[in-house]
């Protein structure tokens, strides 16, 4: 059986011919144009599935980096404030051995003063603050050291503050002036102050040698916070490395999923536009001759 071929099938067919050049055609200027592989899913399932993967993958990745980051803060946050302290129980310990020596009562006085004054610096930065919560108070938002009734007293809670480096991995931030400053056993650093500037006033060289023993216990503590305070640092400073190579190694695999080889873009562009205008060329040609030229 013989196939009639048609002016309606053969304009059919040339059309269709050229429309799936053009389309191949606007696909290689898109993939030129955006330097994407995968201009819709449809252009590489499996492909596109790698591709969703990896971007999940690189969104959990920047959250832990962020995650990281506020640790890093947080961490050097409370490092600074604990190394306050350090220096003012430093100069306490200072005071103490000056005021363990013979002094007239103006000296004692001019003493006492001044270790009232890192008595409140202290104080001051027990009770520090940061975007609404107290560094060292634990979960609350209130003070984490006051005096009631002539008590000084731990305000805060024992809340700890945790922060995600990985999917299996997460690491505390925060140390509680319970801890740092003497509340959870013993004398805390507040009470220990008051005890020494009251000995230095009354010239009690029994209590003062008390004290110098104390303030270099009370340092000691507050070293211990620090030491704490460090190791969790270098933790986050490792992981904050990790992630680093991690999203590159994630922005290289999603690169060699989605992107293309721009010269070889290039070379398929010329390719499909060199294609499509023969394409043009041939329906023209194929489409030109009509009954009507042959009558006359």
């Amino acid at each position: 059986m013989t196939t009639r071929i048609t002016q309606n099938m053969l304009t059919s067919r040339s059309m269709l011919n050229l429309r799936r050049r053009l389309e191949e055609f606007q696909q290689a200027q898109g993939r030129l144009a955006t330097g994407k592989r995968m201009l819709r899913p449809s252009d590489d399932v499996a492909g596109m599935a790698r591709a969703l993967r990896t971007r999940s993958a690189i969104a959990g990745r920047q959250q832990d980096q962020l995650h990281a980051e506020d640790a890093d803060r947080w961490i050097s946050l409370a490092d600074s404030k604990l190394q306050g302290v350090t220096n003012a129980l430093q100069r306490a310990r200072e005071l103490a051995i000056v005021g363990a020596n013979p002094n007239g009562q103006t000296d004692r006085d001019a003493i006492a003063a001044e270790l009232t004054q890192l008595r409140d610096e202290i104080l001051g930065l027990a009770n520090s603050e940061s975007e609404g919560r107290r560094v060292f108070g634990g979960n609350i938002a209130g003070v984490a050291v006051t005096n009631i009734a002539g008590v000084w007293t731990y305000t805060g809670d024992n809340g700890v503050t945790m922060r995600r480096l990985s999917e299996s991995t997460q690491v505390q931030i925060n140390v509680l002036a319970g801890d740092v400053f003497g509340f959870s056993g013993g004398t805390d650093v507040f009470t220990a102050l008051d005890n020494l500037i009251a000995d230095i006033q009354s010239d009690n060289n029994a209590g003062i040698q008390a004290g110098l023993t104390e303030m270099e216990t009370q340092l000691g503590t507050v070293l211990a916070g620090l030491g704490r305070l460090g190791a969790a640092g270098r933790r986050v400073e490792v992981a904050l490395a990790d992630q680093f190579e991690d999203l590159n190694l994630l922005e290289i695999q999603l690169s060699n999923v989605e992107s293309v080889d721009l010269a070889e873009a290039a070379m398929e562009f010329q390719l499909q536009e060199t294609a499509y205008q023969a394409a043009l060329a041939a329906t023209s040609r194929a489409l030109q001759p009509s009954l009507v030229d042959f009558l006359g």
